[in-house]
């Protein structure tokens, strides 16, 4: 449970959710989220976002959000994808993946 994470690893699985189209609530990412993706700690998730911080790649936040379906504010906090992070060639591919996704699933 307490395996490292790269930041190249890290940074691409942040690209793919934000650009994500079920990620409409909120642009940031949770450490427990993360964590529990990765199947590691909270801890090296920190430790790891330390350096895409430091290269101005993600930054922290947070954000109140409403659930539509019954109207509860939340707050998420976590990090987000700066505008540094969206000119990487890694945050373009992604979008380029979702793009494509969003057209075999919805025609559009």
């Amino acid at each position: 449970m307490n395996k490292q994470i790269s930041p190249d690893v890290l940074f691409k699985s942040m690209c793919e959710t934000t650009v994500n189209v079920m990620n409409y609530y909120t642009s940031f990412i949770s450490v427990p989220a993360l964590a529990q993706q990765f199947e590691t700690t909270k801890y090296q998730i920190r430790k790891t976002m330390k350096e895409l911080v430091f290269n101005s790649l993600v930054r922290s936040g947070y954000e109140c959000c409403c659930s539509e379906c019954d109207d509860q504010y939340f707050i998420v906090r976590g990090f987000c994808v700066t505008k540094k992070g969206e000119q990487t060639q890694v945050y373009k591919n992604a979008y380029e993946q979702e793009t494509k996704n969003i057209k075999e699933c919805f025609g559009v």
